[in-house]
C-alpha cells in the first residue's frame, strides 16, 4: 500500500494509549521545521507539507480506500516521509493490513481502551500487530519508563517476525525542568535549552520520543528552534483564552489522562486561583469516563458536569454516575439544571452563593447540568465563565478539537472553541 508500492515514502506509525496525537504532531512539526517535506494523519485530521486538508478524514474514520488516498496524495506532493496516527481499533479492523512502517512509536500502554478490545490480552495482542508493522531494519522507540511497552514486547518477541531496532527514550536526557500556566522551559542533553508552548509534565516525556526518532532522520541542530516555533495543538490541554480567566481546552475523558492535566494545571496555578472544571462522560460502551468524579473532587475547586456524546444514554444518569465515583465525602451536588429553560429562570446571585458556600466549609460544589442537548454544554460553560475569577482556571475537557456531538445516533455540529467565542463575544470580549 505505501513502501512496497511507493518506494520514496516512508511511513512512521504511532501508537499507544496515551500521548500519539501529540507526538504525532510534534515529530511532523520537528521534521517539517527542518525542510523535510512531511504528512501527517492524526486525530485532527490530515496536513500535507505544510497544508491542511479540508476533507473530514482522520485517524479515528481512516478507512484502506482513505489510507490508501492519503498516501496517494502524500506521494503527489513529494512528501519523504508520512507520519500516522495508528489506534488499536483500527489495527483490529485491519485498517493497516499490508501497511509497511519505516519507523514507529509506541508511546505507552494502559487499560483506558478495554472497553473496545474486552481484555487486557486482546488489548496487547493490538500492539504487538503495530510492532509487526515495522519492515525488516526498521526502529521502534518506547518509553523506558514505561514498562507495560518493554515487558510486552520482551515477551512476544518470538512473535515478531522481522528483525527491528529497539530504542528506549530515557528521561534522564532531560535536566532543569520548570513548568508555567502557559508552557514549559527545559534541557535536553547534547542540544540546548528547550522553551515550548506545550503544558504539561506528561507533554516533556511526549517530546522526547519525537526527538529521539527525529534525531536520527534530521539535523539535530533545527530541533531546538523548531520546538521553540512549535504550535500548541488543538485540544489537547491547550491555553486558548487568558481572558477572563485562563481557559483550557482539553481532550481527556479518562481518569488516568484527566490526572495528568489537572496534576499539571494545580501545580502551576497561582495560590489564589481556582480550577473550575467542565466535564462530561460518554454514553454507550464508554463507562471508564464515569469514574472520574473521585479525580475532578481531588484536583478541582469546583466541578461542573454536561453532556458529552451521550448518544442513547440519559445525560442526567451519566452525571450521575459520574459524581456517584467522587464518594461519600468532600463533593457536594448542589444543583441539578434539566433544561435551558430550567436554566434561565436560574437566579444567579442564589447559585453563586450556594456554590461559595459549599466552598466555604471545605467540600468540593458540583452542579450537573442534565439537559439530553448540546445546549447542556453551552450553558455549563457560560456558568463557568459567570463563576469565574481574574487568574482562575477553567478546564472544559472531553472533546477537545472535536467539530460535532453525538445525541440519540444523531451526528450534530459542536465546537468547544466556537462555543466559548461566542459566549465571550455576548460579554464584550474579542
Amino acid at each position: 500500500m505505501n513502501d512496497k508500492n511507493n518506494s520514496e515514502l516512508k511511513v512512521i506509525g504511532i501508537s499507544g494509549t496515551r500521548g500519539k496525537t501529540i507526538v504525532a504532531h510534534i515529530l511532523y512539526d520537528l521534521l517539517y521545521s527542518s525542510g523535510i517535506r512531511v504528512s501527517l494523519l492524526s486525530t485532527n485530521g490530515i496536513v500535507i507539507n505544510g497544508v491542511s486538508q479540508n476533507d473530514a478524514a482522520n485517524s479515528y474514520n481512516i478507512n484502506k480506500k482513505t489510507l490508501k488516498n492519503f498516501f496517494r496524495d502524500s506521494n503527489k506532493e513529494e512528501c519523504q516521509y508520512a507520519i500516522v496516527e495508528i489506534s488499536s481499533q483500527k489495527i483490529k479492523d485491519g485498517t493497516f493490513n499490508g501497511v509497511e512502517l519505516s519507523h514507529a512509536i509506541l508511546t505507552n500502554i494502559h487499560e483506558d481502551s478495554l472497553e473496545i478490545h474486552g481484555t487486557l490480552n486482546e488489548y496487547i495482542h493490538t500492539k504487538i500487530e503495530f510492532v509487526k508493522l515495522i519492515k525488516d531494519g526498521g526502529a521502534l522507540i518506547v518509553d523506558s519508563s514505561d514498562k507495560n511497552s518493554k515487558s510486552i514486547i520482551r515477551e512476544n518477541k518470538d512473535k515478531i517476525e522481522n528483525n527491528i531496532y529497539v530504542i528506549n527514550a530515557n528521561r534522564s536526557i532531560i535536566a532543569r525542568e520548570e513548568h508555567f500556566i502557559d508552557g514549559t522551559r527545559f534541557y535536553i542533553d547534547e542540544l540546548g535549552e528547550v522553551i515550548t508552548r506545550l503544558s504539561g509534565d506528561f507533554n516533556i516525556g511526549n517530546i522526547i520520543l519525537a526527538v529521539m526518532l527525529a534525531r536520527f532522520l534530521t539535523n539535530p541542530k533545527t530541533l531546538i528552534p523548531s520546538l521553540r516555533k512549535a504550535e500548541p495543538i488543538l485540544g489537547r490541554l491547550h491555553l486558548y483564552r487568558k481572558t477572563p480567566a485562563n481557559i483550557f481546552v482539553d481532550y481527556a475523558k479518562k481518569p488516568g489522562t484527566l490526572k495528568a492535566s489537572l496534576e499539571h494545571l494545580t501545580k502551576v496555578k497561582s495560590p489564589k486561583s481556582r480550577i473550575i472544571s467542565v466535564f462530561g462522560a460518554s454514553g454507550d460502551k464508554d463507562k471508564l469516563g464515569r469514574e472520574s468524579g473521585n479525580v475532578l473532587k481531588d484536583l478541582s475547586d469546583y466541578v461542573i458536569l454536561t453532556s458529552q456524546d451521550p448518544n442513547f444514554e440519559d445525560v442526567s444518569k451519566i452525571n450521575s454516575e459520574i459524581h456517584t465515583s467522587s464518594g461519600d465525602y468532600g463533593s457536594v451536588l448542589i444543583e441539578r439544571i434539566g433544561s435551558e429553560q430550567e436554566y434561565e429562570l436560574i437566579k444567579y446571585d442564589n447559585l453563586a452563593n450556594k456554590i461559595e458556600r459549599v466552598y466555604l466549609t471545605g467540600d468540593v460544589p458540583f452542579i450537573a447540568f442534565d439537559e439530553n442537548a448540546y445546549t447542556s454544554r453551552l450553558n455549563a460553560i457560560d456558568l463557568a465563565l459567570k463563576i469565574s475569577r481574574p487568574g482562575d482556571i477553567i478546564y472544559i475537557t472531553g472533546k477537545g478539537h472535536e467539530k460535532s456531538s453525538i445525541y440519540n445516533n444523531i451526528e450534530y455540529e459542536w465546537s468547544d472553541y466556537e462555543a466559548i467565542n461566542l459566549l465571550l463575544s455576548q460579554y464584550g470580549y474579542q
